[in-house]
């Protein structure tokens, strides 16, 4: 059933996903929170037939701080999300 919500395990800790497009923009250079972190989730995300993407930018911290960083990341969003419009309408 594709709008069941699916569960799977990362190390410890159980995550149930919704059926929904998951896009993870992580900076390379990001010491708060570890890139190995959102590279794991995207697998479980796959793993639990949901479609996931990872976007490395390369350089950028934690914070979406500078003007390079925050122009890809809106643009990306927009057209990641765009994908997935209209195929349930």
């Amino acid at each position: 059933n594709p709008q069941k919500n699916r569960h799977v395990t990362i190390g410890d800790t159980e995550y149930c996903f919704m059926p929904v497009p998951v896009k993870i923009w992580h900076g390379t250079a990001d010491t708060t929170s570890l890139i190995s972190f959102s590279e794991k989730l995207i697998t479980a995300i796959k793993n639990a037939n949901c479609h996931g993407e990872l976007r490395k930018l390369t350089g950028a911290g934690h914070t979406i701080n500078n003007e390079k960083t925050q122009n890809v990341f809106g643009t990306e969003v927009m057209l990641y999300f765009n994908r997935f419009r209209n195929q349930n309408d």
